[in-house]
C-alpha cells in the first residue's frame, strides 16, 4: 500500500480520513493507464490534508473534531509509504 492508513486516523476506531483519486482520460494516444498512475502518484504527493484539533468530550460525548482552515495551522503532507509506478513493455 502505497497510502499510510494509520496517519489517516483522527480518533482511533472512530474518526478517520478517506482519500479517493479519480483520474480521467480525455485523450488516449498510448499508455493510459501509466499515464494515470503517474497522474495519481503526483496527485497524493501534492496533497496535504487539513490539521485537525481534537478536544475530549464529557461523559457520553464523543470528541469534538475540528479542521482547522490553512491560516491557523498548516496542513500537513499524506503520509506516503511507497510511490506506485507502472512500467508497460511492447
Amino acid at each position: 500500500r502505497a497510502v499510510d492508513v494509520e496517519a489517516l486516523c483522527v480518533v482511533p476506531a472512530r474518526r478517520a480520513w478517506s482519500v479517493r483519486c479519480d483520474v480521467t482520460v480525455l485523450d488516449n494516444g498510448g499508455n493510459a493507464f501509466d499515464a494515470a498512475v503517474l497522474a495519481a502518484g503526483a496527485a497524493l504527493r501534492h496533497f496535504r490534508k487539513p490539521y485537525v484539533d481534537v478536544q475530549q468530550g464529557e461523559g457520553d460525548k464523543g470528541p469534538s473534531i475540528q479542521a482547522l482552515p490553512a491560516e491557523e495551522a498548516e496542513p500537513e503532507p499524506l503520509a506516503l509509504n511507497q510511490v506506485p509506478v507502472a512500467v508497460t513493455f511492447a
